[in-house]
């Protein structure tokens, strides 16, 4: 069976919010309802869903396209541009990506204008076009730095350093977390330390280091549930999981994964409960353990 785990999403600036001006009774109910829209499409979002997020995000870019709402219809080309690009549709989210962006710039807004381009930044990364990601980034990072927005430098530091990490160039890699992380530890940014200790343990991982890339996985782990952040403990229970598999200690790794997939049976996150069914089918042929492989196989079914 083709090895499938499910790997955090570890860039950040995915998704822009933001109030939508008032202007009569009717408009502000319609603007409201936009912001609905956003805020279910982020949740389908981090249920993996991403087909549900990319409709709610349409229906907002519509009714912020019917009020003419120009900041409307900027967070709601990008996010759905992050929808389009979860579902490996690069080309039409590169054209929402900077669609928002050019509003953005008309509108001099800044912080939304970093935004675009980091998730610009992650769609050539995702099309390996490193050479443009960094060049993306270099621009974000000077306005980041101008404006010192010190979250948005450390997020922009940890994309560089994924380029990096994509390369095999684990230094530099290392470099750039490391920068990100000594920013967000001392900003008190636990989500984004967070993701920072994942990505030095991924390097720790390969570069075969599981001792310390353990270390690394489970002070991460620590944080997400000292925030009760539920999916990203899924995350980071699959990860190690993916760790232990890798060392062959496969009991612990099937624990691992039995956890992440009682967290998304809650979560009711159907696509993570299928990677993590198919992770412990996976670990529990390899241990011979023919009832579960049985009883997870019906139930991947049911989900299909």
């Amino acid at each position: 069976m083709k090895k499938n785990i499910f790997f955090a999403v570890l860039l950040s600036s995915v998704f822009m919010l933001g109030c939508i001006p008032k202007i009569d009774i009717k408009e502000t109910s319609r603007s409201q309802e936009a912001d609905d829209y956003i805020e279910k499409g982020k949740m389908s979002f981090a249920l993996g869903d991403y087909d549900s997020s990319l409709k709610s995000f349409r229906k907002a870019l519509e009714i912020n396209q019917a009020l003419d709402n120009q900041p409307g219809i900027a967070i709601a080309y990008n996010n759905l541009g992050s929808a389009l690009l979860a579902l490996c549709k690069i080309e039409e989210s590169e054209i929402a990506f900077q669609k928002s962006l050019e509003i953005n710039r008309k509108l001099k807004l800044s912080e939304e204008i970093i935004t675009n381009l980091n998730n610009l930044g992650r769609l050539y990364t995702q099309k390996t076009d490193y050479e443009k990601a960094i060049d993306i980034y270099t621009e974000s990072l000077l306005i980041s730095k101008k404006q010192k927005k010190k979250e948005q430098t450390a997020i922009i530091y940890n994309n560089l350093g994924l380029c990096q990490l994509n390369q095999n160039k684990l230094e530099e890699a290392r470099k750039f977390f490391n920068n990100a992380s000594y920013i967000n530890r001392n900003e008190a940014n636990r989500q984004g330390f967070a993701v920072n200790l994942l990505n030095l343990g991924n390097i720790s991982q390969k570069e075969k280091n599981y001792e310390n890339a353990l270390d690394y996985y489970n002070q991460a782990l620590n944080i997400h549930k000292q925030l009760e952040d539920s999916h990203k403990i899924a995350i980071d229970l699959n990860i190690i999981g993916s760790l232990f598999e890798e060392m062959k200690r496969y009991q612990e790794s099937l624990d691992y994964y039995q956890r992440a997939y009682d967290i998304n049976e809650k979560l009711a996150a159907k696509d993570r409960m299928k990677v993590d069914l198919q992770n412990i089918i996976r670990v529990a042929n390899i241990l011979n353990k023919k009832e579960l492989v049985q009883s997870s196989q019906e139930i991947l079914k049911s989900l299909e």
